[in-house]
């Protein structure tokens, strides 16, 4: 029994005290509503460009659409003139 009491009294100065835990618990608390805001602000972000991105998209196919189906240009030809013959 000595023993015993012996080891928890070496043990309780390193104990947590009720103090210790409610500092430990405001820090968490804080934390987690610093990393809600970073989470909330990102995910709109990330919303807004999807939603940018698919409106350009959509911009796209309809005003090729409003054009209609057309050929592709024709292909460019560069012409060279002919080189002058060479004297022997």
């Amino acid at each position: 029994m000595e023993s015993r009491l012996a080891t928890l009294e070496g043990i309780t100065p390193t104990l947590a005290t009720k103090s210790d835990v409610e500092a430990v618990r405001a820090d968490l608390h804080k934390v987690s509503s610093e990393m809600k805001g970073w989470f909330i602000a990102t995910a709109v972000l990330v919303l807004v460009g999807l939603f940018t991105i698919a409106n350009i998209m959509v911009g796209t196919v309809r005003s090729h659409s409003e054009r209609g189906v057309s050929s592709p240009p024709p292909p460019i030809v560069i012409q060279v003139p002919a080189a002058p013959a060479l004297r022997p």
